[in-house]
C-alpha cells in the first residue's frame, strides 16, 4: 500500500520539490499559527528521469512571465490559440508555430508529466561560452602535503575538457599570477600579501588595460597570456605545476609561516573580474593553513597563540580579534565574485583549523564547496576533490551534474509571497508583486543568483501567505501554483533553462485540520535547521536553541489533542510523531551544538546542511542505524538510535552523513577470533555485509564521509556512543539491555515527557 511518504518521494522525484505543508492555509492568520512557515525545498539541477529537452525558446505569460507548464488552459477551438496563465489569470496567444496543436497532440510543455522541462538556449541565439576555472594553490605546505596537492592539481588539470579556460595563482607571503603562453619560460608577476589590490590596480599592473579598447574582454591575445584553454597551454601549465616549490620565505621559530589566502583569491577574483568580466568562472583554492598576513588574516604568525574557539569568539576576546574584520573582508569579496558570476571553492587539507568560519560567507554567497580533510592524500579528500572535478568536466557517469552562472526566478499565484532564500545563493534585489513584507535569509527579491549549483544543491523558499480571512473564503478544493525558472550554463558553455511548477491545494473553509494533513515532518526539520543555522549567525547559540525549544512545544500544543494539564493524553498525528524527536538530536548534532567543536568545524557542517536535500538533511541531524542480526544477516534492519541497540551480537552500521561508522559488539569480536567467519557462513556474512554496504554508502555520496570500523569497548566506539540517545546510564541500573553510558545528559524519552508537559500547559 502507497503511504502519505511515498507520495512525497514521488513528487520530489518529479519535480525536485518538497514542501513543509503540502496543503496551503486560505489566510495569513492561520499561515501564523503553523510555526514552521511554508517552506518549498527546491533541487534546480536534481537528476529526473526521462525529464523533457527541447531546443526551442519557451513561451511566457504576457503579464506575470511565467512560461507555459501543464496547469495552463489553452483554448484550443479558437483560430489564435490561446492559453490562461494558473498564476495570475491572464490570456496570452500562442505563437504561429503552435497553430497545429490539439487535445491529442500537445507540445512537450503542456504534457501532464512535465513539471519539469529543459530549454537549451544554445540553440537560439545564446552564444556559448566555455567556463573558466582559476586554481589557487598555497605553498606554505610541509613537503610531503606540498607533492600531494601538485598531484591532485595535475590530475585534475587532466580531467578537466580541452576547451575549458584555465589559470593559476599560487601564494605564500606573496602572490604570483602565472602567464601560461611561455612553454619553455615560465613567467609570473609578483604581487604583496599585506594589502588588497584593487581590480584597477591590477589591471594596469597585468597590462590589461588599453585606452583604445576599454572593454577588457575584447582585447583578443592581450587577456590569453593568464588565462588559455587547457589545449592550448597544457605542456607550458604541466611544466609550471611540476616545478612549482614551497614558499621560499623564512618562517621563524615557533612561528606560523606567512600565508595571504585573503588577498591571493581576491587577486583571483579580479583578475577573472578583468578578463572574464560575464562568463561563468570558478576560483578553486587549495589551502593548508590559516591566513596570517594581509586583510583576511585569521590568526597571529606566534604559534603560541591558540586559533580562536567558540568560547573567543562569544567573549570577544584577543584572540578572536581577527574575526570580524575577516568575515567584513570574505562578505565584501563573496558579494564581489557574486555580481561577476564567478564561484569560490575552498579545499582545506590542515590538522588544524584553515578559517573556513571567517571564509564561509565568500563560499556560500558564490555557491562554492567546502571540503574539510587532514591530509591533501586523504582518501576523504582526494575522492570528494575528484568528484568536483569530474562533475566540471561534463562527465555523465559523474557523481554531480554540474551548472554555473544560474539565477533562480519564482513566480506564485497571488495570495503568496515569499520571504526569502535559504541556501548557496545571493539576492539579486528583483522588485515584484511575489516579494513578501518579512525577510528570512536573503530576501527582498525574487530573483537569486547562483554561481555554481549542482544536482545535489537544494535551496529553501519560505513563503508567507497575504490573503486575509476574507480573501481565503475560496470554494475547497482550489489549488495554488508555483514556478521555478532556473538559468545555468553548463560545463559545455551551452545556455540552459530548466522550469519546474508545482500545485498545491488550497485550504478554503475546511481549516487547520486539512492544513495539519498536509505536514512533511523531515521537509519541516529540514527547513527548521536552516532557520537555526541563518539565526545562529546573528544570535547567540543558547538564544537559537531556545527558538527551536519554542518552535517545537507551539508546534505540540498546535496541532495534537490533549486534555489541558494532562500530558499522558497527548495524541498526535501520524505525520507529526518524529518531529520531536528530530528536534531532540538537532539539539545535539554538532550543527547547533558548539560544544567540543572549533568554528571550523561548525561552519563546515552548516555549510553542508545549508544546501542538502531534505533526505541528507534528516541523515545529518538524525544519523541512521542499522543492525544486522546472527538469526539474519542478509536482512539488516534500521533499529532506534539509542544505546539499547548496542547489542554484542549485532553488528551496527551508522550513517551520519559525514561518518559512516562500523561497529563490531563483543560477542561477534569474539567468533571472529575464534575463525568462525571461514567456517561458518552466517558469521562471514555477519562480518563482510556491514563493510560491503558502507563501501556502497561511501562511494555513492558528495563529500566523501569518513569511514571508520571499530569494535564495542575500543576507542573509536566513542564516534558511536556520541550519537546514541543515553537511554541507559550509569543511573539506569546493572539490569539495564545494550550500552551503558557514562553521562548525565537528558534521554529521549525526558524530553519527550517535558515537552508534553510543557505543551499541554500552554
Amino acid at each position: 500500500m502507497e503511504t502519505y511518504q511515498d507520495k512525497l518521494a514521488q513528487i520530489e522525484e518529479r519535480t525536485g520539490i518538497r514542501a513543509t505543508w503540502n496543503v496551503l492555509p486560505n489566510n495569513r492568520t492561520e499561515a501564523a499559527k503553523l510555526v514552521v512557515p511554508p517552506t518549498l525545498m527546491y533541487a534546480p539541477l536534481k537528476r529526473i528521469a526521462n525529464m523533457p529537452r527541447v531546443n526551442y525558446s519557451p513561451v511566457n505569460c504576457s503579464r506575470c512571465n511565467a512560461v507555459l507548464n501543464p496547469y495552463c488552459q489553452v483554448d484550443f477551438k479558437s483560430s489564435q490559440k490561446r492559453f490562461v496563465c494558473p498564476l495570475c489569470g491572464a490570456y496570452t496567444n500562442l505563437p504561429s508555430n503552435y497553430a497545429g496543436i490539439t487535445e491529442t497532440h500537445l507540445p512537450a510543455e503542456l504534457a501532464q508529466t512535465s513539471n519539469t522541462i529543459e530549454y537549451n538556449l544554445s540553440f537560439t541565439n545564446e552564444k556559448r561560452q566555455h567556463p573558466v576555472y582559476l586554481f589557487v594553490l598555497d605553498l606554505c605546505l610541509p613537503e610531503d602535503e606540498f607533492e600531494s596537492m601538485k598531484e591532485r592539481v595535475s590530475n585534475a588539470i587532466l580531467a578537466l575538457p580541452e576547451d575549458a579556460v584555465i589559470g593559476l595563482v599560487t601564494f605564500g607571503t606573496t602572490i604570483q599570477v602565472y602567464e601560461l603562453m611561455y612553454e619553455y619560460c615560465p613567467r609570473y608577476f609578483v604581487f604583496r600579501g599585506h594589502e588588497d589590490i584593487q581590480t584597477s590596480q591590477l589591471e594596469s599592473y597585468l597590462g590589461l588595460r588599453n585606452r583604445n579598447r576599454p572593454n577588457p574582454a575584447a582585447q583578443g591575445s592581450l587577456d590569453q597570456r593568464f588565462l588559455l584553454p587547457i589545449g592550448q597551454c597544457l605542456d607550458s601549465l604541466a611544466q609550471i605545476v611540476d616545478g612549482l616549490e614551497p614558499d621560499p620565505w623564512p618562517v621563524k621559530q615557533k612561528a606560523r609561516p606567512l600565508r595571504c589566502t585573503g588577498i591571493a583569491i581576491s587577486v583571483a577574483s579580479s583578475l577573472l573580474g578583468a578578463v572574464n568580466p560575464s562568463s561563468a568562472g570558478r576560483i578553486i583554492v587549495l589551502t593548508g593553513g590559516p591566513a596570517t598576513v594581509g586583510p583576511g588574516m585569521i590568526a597571529s604568525t606566534d604559534k603560541g597563540d591558540n586559533l580562536r574557539s567558540h568560547s573567543n569568539i562569544d567573549k570577544k576576546e584577543a584572540l578572536a580579534a581577527h574575526v570580524k574584520p575577516a568575515i567584513k573582508f570574505y562578505t565584501a569579496l563573496g558579494k564581489r565574485c557574486l555580481d561577476k558570476g564567478h564561484c569560490v571553492d575552498i579545499f582545506g587539507a590542515c590538522l588544524d583549523q584553515v578559517g573556513l568560519h571567517e571564509m564561509r560567507p565568500l563560499v556560500d554567497l558564490t555557491g562554492g564547496q567546502f571540503v574539510q580533510s587532514e591530509s591533501f592524500s586523504n582518501v576523504h579528500f582526494v575522492d570528494s576533490f575528484e568528484a568536483v572535478i569530474n562533475s566540471l568536466s561534463g562527465d555523465k557517469d559523474a557523481l554531480l551534474d554540474h551548472g554555473m552562472n544560474g539565477i533562480v526566478e519564482i513566480a506564485l499565484s497571488p495570495e503568496i509571497r515569499v520571504s526569502g532564500c535559504l541556501g548557496p545563493c545571493g539576492a539579486l534585489g528583483t522588485s515584484g508583486p511575489v516579494v513578501g513584507e518579512n525577510e528570512t535569509g536573503k530576501g527582498k527579491t525574487a530573483s537569486w543568483k547562483v554561481c555554481s549549483i549542482d544536482s545535489l544543491t537544494t535551496l529553501a523558499f519560505v513563503l508567507e501567505i497575504c490573503a486575509t480571512p476574507k480573501d481565503g473564503a475560496t470554494p475547497p478544493g482550489q489549488q495554488r501554483y508555483v514556478q521555478f525558472k532556473t538559468r545555468y550554463q553548463s560545463p559545455a558553455g551551452d545556455y540552459i533553462l530548466r522550469v519546474t511548477t508545482m500545485a498545491y491545494r488550497w485550504a478554503g473553509r475546511e481549516g487547520a485540520r486539512v492544513v495539519s494533513a498536509g505536514f512533511d515532518q523531515e521537509a519541516a526539520i529540514a527547513a527548521v535547521a536552516r532557520i537555526a543555522c541563518w539565526k545562529a549567525e546573528s544570535m547567540p547559540s543558547a538564544d537559537v536553541l531556545r527558538w527551536v525549544d519554542r518552535a517545537v512545544i507551539k508546534l505540540t500544543a498546535r496541532f495534537s489533542q490533549f486534555e489541558k494539564n494532562r500530558p499522558e493524553t497527548v495524541k498526535m498525528q501520524t505525520n507529526f510523531m518524529l518531529f520531536p524527536q528530530f528536534v531532540f538530536h538537532l539539539r545535539r548534532s554538532p550543527i547547533l551544538n558548539v560544544f567540543g567543536m572549533s568554528p571550523d568545524e561548525t561552519a563546515y557542517y552548516r555549510h553542508h546542511i545549508m544546501r542538502a536535500d531534505v533526505r541528507s538533511s534528516v541523515t545529518m541531524v538524525q544519523p541512521v542505524l542499522i543492525a544486522y542480526k546472527p538469526e539474519n544477516p542478509d536482512e539488516p534492519g534500521p533499529v532506534d538510535l539509542d544505546s539499547r541497540s548496542a547489542n554484542p551480537q549485532h553488528v551496527l552500521l551508522m550513517d551520519t552523513f559525514h561518518h559512516v561508522l562500523v561497529w563490531r559488539g563483543d560477542n561477534v569480536v569474539q567468533w571472529e577470533k575464534q575463525g568462525l567467519a571461514e567456517s561458518n557462513e552466517t558469521v562471514s556474512k555477519l562480518i563482510q555485509y556491514p563493510v560491503d554496504d558502507a563501501e556502497e554508502i561511501i562511494t555513492s555520496r558528495f563529500p566523501r564521509p569518513r569511514y571508520t570500523h571499530c569494535d564495542q569497548g575500543k576507542s573509536q566506539a566513542r564516534f558511536l556512543l556520541a550519537k546514541l540517545n543515553p537511554a541507559n546510564t550509569y543511573t539506569s541500573g546493572s539490569g539495564a539491555a545494550g550500552e551503558v553510558m557514562l553521562t548525565d545528559d537528558v534521554n529521549l524519552q525526558k524530553f519527550l515527557d517535558h515537552l508534553k508537559k510543557v505543551s499541554v500547559s500552554e
